[in-house]
């Protein structure tokens, strides 16, 4: 499956500080009838989560603002970059010199063969029921349990565009745990590598908050150990 992607690179008089998160708390709240630009419905009290795979998500990458379009998120990147001057992050105000756009289409779809992968920021594969669970669980059944939440992540994605997926996934992981601080609190992420049956375009995201930039992934060149023997945590 192909689905068309849109980035928008944006060039400042000077190097961004912070993290994703607040960029895309100004352009929601800039464009906030733009529901893909911060996947929120409602106001106040009232507000709630969109479960959908984020169609946008932002990077900071060296000081460089980057916003990603998925499908329908194209539009609204363009949209919401086409006359933007000043960003204003965290008491920072930022001069908006330029946009650069890249028009490409990307492949989700699954593999006879794994395909070799590794995740350039952390990936939040646990929630509040199976953190539990992997804090007493052994170092197999840690590995195990990631493997589970991994294919669970693809096949989200999956769902989310309605790609059906014929065969059964199968994956393999070499991860290590690493603490992240979101919003100021601590949570467990997870870096290395991983191989799947599947083809997951690099430069997008897996797992939670994968909109503010976790989970992202890239590919591997590193040599996997034979499936069955990967280690993790």
């Amino acid at each position: 499956m192909r689905v068309p992607l849109l980035t928008a690179r944006l060039r400042t008089d000077q190097p961004v500080r912070g993290v994703p998160a607040l960029l895309r708390g100004f352009l929601g709240h800039r464009q906030p009838e733009s529901v893909l630009l911060h996947q929120h419905l409602g106001e106040g009290a009232q507000t709630r989560l969109i479960y959908l795979y984020p169609r946008v998500q932002y990077r900071l990458r060296d000081g460089v603002p980057l916003i990603l379009g998925l499908a329908e998120g194209v539009a609204a990147v363009a949209h919401a970059t086409k006359d933007l001057d000043i960003l204003e992050l965290a008491g920072w105000r930022y001069r908006v010199v330029g946009v650069d756009y890249e028009e490409s289409e990307i492949e989700i779809d699954e593999r006879a063969e794994p395909c070799r992968y590794a995740f350039a920021s952390p990936w939040l594969a646990l929630n509040q029921e199976n953190y539990a669970r992997y804090q007493a669980s052994s170092w197999h059944e840690r590995r195990h349990l990631l493997k589970r939440i991994l294919i669970g992540n693809v096949l989200s994605l999956c769902k989310s565009f309605d790609l059906a997926v014929a065969q059964r996934l199968d994956a393999m992981v070499d991860l290590r745990p690493t603490r992240v601080y979101v919003k100021k609190q601590k949570m467990v992420g997870f870096l290395g590598c991983f191989s799947i049956n599947f083809q997951i375009a690099p430069g997008l995201g897996i797992g939670h908050m994968v909109s503010i930039g976790f989970g992202e992934v890239a590919l591997s060149s590193r040599q996997e150990r034979p499936a069955g023997t990967g280690g993790s945590s």
